[in-house]
């Protein structure tokens, strides 16, 4: 691994699908890479089987009109993609709930009911987010949250179950940091020296802007990971079960966990 990312001899084998199968000679790097990926459908078994460097993961936050996934609805969703230790595509839309915003709500991420009137229905913006998670972990900070509204959603609206891999970054600062007095995202953003962006939609507490602080901060731990000898995505995904011990604490259980440890 270099200093800033794979070293050219690690897309070796993508040049070549991309030159022996696809007939594509001049695909070098990253670009061969991503052909290869597109051209090739990834099964769960080969996502979890991959390097993390070669990771596939979608972070994902909703905002919503309250904390309890029977009855409050998504009113923003944001999500980005994360290819190994880069940022990639993002998603990011109002969605109109269908019932009034809280005030508290309204004051926590600058959401009001007049920015939601023309907003799409869930219905419409689910199709671009499920097409963004296929061949790819569901990433969230406090996880069991934003999964809870989704498969909602998913059951809901298709009638289907939301499966997959997922991992919540709020369990997995627990066990990679465990020195921390908190993992609220702020505090794992200040401790791994990240700063939210503050206009609009990338402003913190809301959908994209909380995505891509999660984002940020799941390549900074991406890269401790793989330096100190972790080798697979089935293997990261370990590190986020509350069996581990920490050094300081007993880790709560998923019952024990507050809404505020979203924040």
């Amino acid at each position: 691994m270099g200093k800033h990312g794979p070293v050219k001899d690690e897309y070796a084998e993508d040049e070549a699908y991309c030159r022996d199968y696809l007939g594509i000679k001049n695909a070098k790097g990253l670009l061969a890479r991503k052909l290869r990926e597109l051209s090739t459908p990834v099964t769960e078994e080969g996502l979890l089987a991959s390097p993390i460097h070669n990771g596939r993961f979608l972070v994902v936050d909703l905002e919503t009109t309250g904390m309890k996934s029977d009855q409050a609805n998504i009113i923003e969703v944001g999500a980005v993609e994360v290819d190994g230790f880069q940022l990639g595509r993002e998603l990011s839309s109002l969605v109109n709930p269908g019932m009034p915003v809280p005030y508290f709500i309204q004051r926590l991420t600058g959401i009001h009911n007049h920015m939601l009137r023309a907003a799409p229905s869930l219905e419409e913006v689910l199709p671009s987010l499920e097409g963004m998670l296929r061949g790819r972990v569901l990433v969230a900070h406090n996880l069991r949250f934003d999964r809870a509204f989704l498969k909602r959603a998913w059951r809901d609206i298709w009638d289907m179950t939301l499966e997959g891999p997922a991992m919540c970054t709020l369990q997995l600062s627990r066990n990679v940091y465990p020195e921390l007095a908190s993992h609220k995202l702020d505090s794992l953003a200040a401790h791994l020296d990240l700063r939210p962006e503050k206009n609009g939609k990338n402003s913190r507490h809301r959908a994209l802007g909380d995505a891509k602080l999660t984002a940020r901060a799941l390549i900074k731990i991406l890269q401790k990971l793989s330096s100190e000898g972790v080798g697979t995505m089935e293997e990261l995904l370990t590190l986020q079960s509350p069996r581990r011990k920490r050094k300081k604490a007993a880790l709560p259980t998923p019952e024990e966990q507050t809404g505020e440890e979203r924040s």
